[in-house]
């Protein structure tokens, strides 16, 4: 799919590097080390901006959203 996108880019005579590329990592789609693995494939495929959605991981207050951020956050900025 990206290498699609990419060669419609190419098509168009844009330089890929001024697209960008939004990704969706879930909480509710495995753990943090999954969700760390995942940023990585998007980063890999160019990614610009990463969002992480707490929606769907049955969370009870805005604080285990927060700290789910958090966790995220951290996780990712190691790599």
């Amino acid at each position: 799919m990206m290498d699609r996108l990419f060669g419609y880019l190419q098509e168009a005579g844009r330089d890929r590097q001024t697209l960008g590329i939004e990704a969706r990592v879930s909480v509710s789609e495995g753990d943090l080390d999954q969700q760390v693995r995942e940023t990585e494939k998007w980063r890999s495929y160019g990614a610009t901006h990463i969002s992480l959605n707490t929606m769907g991981a049955h969370f009870k207050s805005l604080d285990e959203h927060l700290q789910a951020l958090r966790r995220y956050k951290e996780a990712v900025k190691q790599q």
